[in-house]
């Protein structure tokens, strides 16, 4: 009896494992380009004065023949931070033929004035969103920073 129960368990489980493979399908996708990571990562805790520039991966789901340029700015709308606490020296990352990621090495995080925290709290968190500018040609996304101050 304990034979053909083991048996009869073993051919239930059988039945629910799929024989199913995955199939990619052809069908047209848009390109997908955004961020993959920062140095020295997005949450930062910055002396009064201090700041740092960060370098940012930005991904292209397709490689091409073609070196492809991509605006790259400050989410105005989502930043919450002052723009005396954030800059770009560039407005674009490229990326090279035959890649699929590029670097973008020209957003600065600083505290020039961000709030000190009170005595016994924690400091105020600002975020700042880097973005690849919009078009209809390809799906893009963002990277949020938080920057404190650390006093």
């Amino acid at each position: 009896m304990k034979k053909i129960s083991l048996i009869l368990l073993v051919a239930l489980t059988l039945g629910f494992v799929g024989c199913d493979s995955y199939e990619d399908f052809d069908a047209d996708r848009p390109l997908v380009v955004g961020f993959t990571n920062a140095s020295g990562g997005q949450n930062e805790n910055y002396d009064p004065g201090e700041e740092e520039v960060k370098t940012v991966t930005v991904y292209v789901s397709e490689v091409s023949s073609e070196d492809r340029t991509f605006g790259v700015s400050i989410d105005t709308d989502q930043t919450e931070a002052s723009a005396d606490n954030y800059s770009l020296s560039s407005n674009s990352v490229t990326v090279l033929a035959g890649e699929s990621t590029g670097t973008f090495e020209s957003i600065t995080l600083r505290n020039a004035s961000l709030p000190a925290a009170a005595e016994g709290e924690d400091a105020e968190v600002f975020r700042v969103v880097l973005q690849i500018d919009r078009s209809d040609d390809y799906t893009s996304g963002n990277m949020i920073f938080t920057i404190e101050s650390s006093i």
